[in-house]
């Protein structure tokens, strides 16, 4: 049986589950996630009550490759390619730390090719198609794919 998701439900499953995934991946690789509003009243710590752990940079960071990065992840259903509106949340945060010098990448999981990207946010163009992406090298093909995400 297949149960119908929400946008929220999917993304906050698909960066559970790889974020574990990447922390499991092997001894170079480090990562620790940054809990948010959804973690406190709805996820992870419980429905007992409200808590606003306010604004975090990103859903982690992580060491990959000896480079440390901002890690945000999101999910989309887009048959295309990505669009703007999955870039506008952490969009600040994002830019403050481009300029600092630090690095953010978006881990993007498309539930339509069930396949994860990721993107060097200093290179990010917001309208990239998946051909694009793949193109770029962006496709991750060692990365699994998300169980239980089915379009409806």
């Amino acid at each position: 049986m297949t149960v119908k998701m929400s946008a929220q439900s999917m993304g906050k499953k698909a960066e559970s589950f790889i974020l574990d995934w990447l922390s499991k991946r092997d001894k170079w690789t480090y990562v620790a996630r940054f809990s948010d509003n959804y973690d406190a009243n709805k996820g992870r710590w419980g429905k007992d009550k409200l808590v606003n752990v306010g604004r975090k940079p990103s859903d982690a960071i992580a060491i990959l490759g000896g480079v440390t990065w901002f890690l945000e992840v999101k999910t989309t259903t887009n048959e295309k390619g990505l669009t703007s509106s999955l870039f506008k949340t952490q969009a600040g945060e994002r830019d403050r730390i481009i300029k600092a010098g630090g690095h953010y990448a978006y881990l993007i999981y498309s539930v339509v090719r069930k396949r994860w990207y990721l993107i060097n946010a200093y290179f990010l163009v917001p309208t990239d198609t998946w051909e694009e992406l793949e193109e770029d090298g962006c496709w991750c093909t060692d990365f699994p794919e998300v169980p239980g995400l089915i379009l409806n």
